[in-house]
Protein backbone atom coordinates (compact mmCIF):
# COMPACT_ATOMS: atom_id res chain seq x y z
CA UNK A 1 0.00 0.00 0.00
CA UNK A 2 2.84 2.38 0.83
CA UNK A 3 4.42 1.60 -2.54
CA UNK A 4 1.22 2.53 -4.39
CA UNK A 5 0.92 5.82 -2.49
CA UNK A 6 4.58 6.61 -3.13
CA UNK A 7 4.18 5.90 -6.86
CA UNK A 8 1.07 8.10 -7.03
CA UNK A 9 2.87 10.91 -5.24
CA UNK A 10 5.85 10.68 -7.61
CA UNK A 11 3.57 10.52 -10.65
CA UNK A 12 1.71 13.66 -9.55
CA UNK A 13 4.97 15.56 -9.00
CA UNK A 14 6.28 14.46 -12.39
CA UNK A 15 3.08 15.40 -14.23
CA UNK A 16 2.95 18.85 -12.58
CA UNK A 17 6.50 19.56 -13.69
CA UNK A 18 5.60 19.15 -17.37
CA UNK A 19 4.42 22.32 -19.09
CA UNK A 20 3.32 20.65 -22.30
CA UNK A 21 5.17 23.29 -24.31
CA UNK A 22 8.67 22.60 -25.57
CA UNK A 23 11.16 25.46 -25.38
CA UNK A 24 12.46 25.22 -28.89
CA UNK A 25 12.99 28.88 -29.81
CA UNK A 26 16.56 30.00 -30.22
CA UNK A 27 17.85 33.39 -29.16
CA UNK A 28 17.71 34.67 -32.74
CA UNK A 29 14.09 33.54 -33.12
CA UNK A 30 13.12 35.33 -29.92
CA UNK A 31 15.02 38.39 -31.10
CA UNK A 32 13.16 38.28 -34.45
CA UNK A 33 9.82 38.02 -32.61
CA UNK A 34 10.72 41.11 -30.57
CA UNK A 35 11.77 42.96 -33.72
CA UNK A 36 8.48 42.10 -35.42
CA UNK A 37 6.49 43.39 -32.45
CA UNK A 38 8.44 46.66 -32.38
CA UNK A 39 7.96 47.14 -36.14
CA UNK A 40 4.21 46.61 -35.80
CA UNK A 41 4.04 49.20 -33.03
CA UNK A 42 6.07 51.67 -35.10
CA UNK A 43 3.80 51.20 -38.11
CA UNK A 44 0.76 51.95 -35.96
CA UNK A 45 2.38 55.21 -34.79
CA UNK A 46 3.60 56.24 -38.25
CA UNK A 47 1.14 58.33 -40.21
CA UNK A 48 0.72 57.98 -43.97
CA UNK A 49 1.23 60.93 -46.29
CA UNK A 50 -2.52 61.33 -46.71
CA UNK A 51 -3.03 61.29 -42.94
CA UNK A 52 -0.27 63.89 -42.48
CA UNK A 53 -1.77 66.15 -45.16
CA UNK A 54 -5.22 65.88 -43.56
CA UNK A 55 -3.84 66.63 -40.09
CA UNK A 56 -1.83 69.61 -41.41
CA UNK A 57 -4.97 71.01 -43.04
CA UNK A 58 -6.96 70.45 -39.83
CA UNK A 59 -4.30 72.26 -37.76
CA UNK A 60 -3.83 74.97 -40.39
CA UNK A 61 -0.10 74.28 -40.74
CA UNK A 62 1.81 73.65 -43.97
CA UNK A 63 2.50 70.08 -45.05
CA UNK A 64 5.38 71.25 -47.26
CA UNK A 65 7.06 74.64 -47.44
CA UNK A 66 10.20 76.34 -48.76
CA UNK A 67 11.94 78.84 -46.53
CA UNK A 68 15.43 80.27 -46.65
CA UNK A 69 16.57 77.97 -49.43
CA UNK A 70 15.39 74.81 -47.68
CA UNK A 71 12.37 72.59 -48.27
CA UNK A 72 10.51 71.36 -45.21
CA UNK A 73 8.04 68.47 -45.20
CA UNK A 74 5.85 67.34 -42.33
CA UNK A 75 6.86 63.90 -41.01
CA UNK A 76 4.75 63.58 -37.88
CA UNK A 77 4.16 65.02 -34.45
CA UNK A 78 6.07 64.71 -31.19
CA UNK A 79 4.49 63.46 -27.95
CA UNK A 80 3.30 67.00 -27.17
CA UNK A 81 1.61 67.35 -30.57
CA UNK A 82 4.19 69.71 -32.07
CA UNK A 83 4.84 69.20 -35.80
CA UNK A 84 8.09 67.51 -36.85
CA UNK A 85 9.55 68.51 -40.22
CA UNK A 86 12.39 66.98 -42.23
CA UNK A 87 14.37 69.50 -44.23
CA UNK A 88 16.65 69.42 -47.24
CA UNK A 89 19.84 71.34 -47.69
CA UNK A 90 19.91 74.58 -49.64
CA UNK A 91 17.79 74.54 -52.78
CA UNK A 92 19.68 75.19 -56.03
CA UNK A 93 18.39 78.34 -57.72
Amino acid sequence: MKTILLNLALLSVYSCAQTGKPHSKTGSEISQDTTDILLQRQQKRTMTTDQLKAEAKKRNIPYRKETGGKIYELQGFDKNGNPLYYSTGDVQK
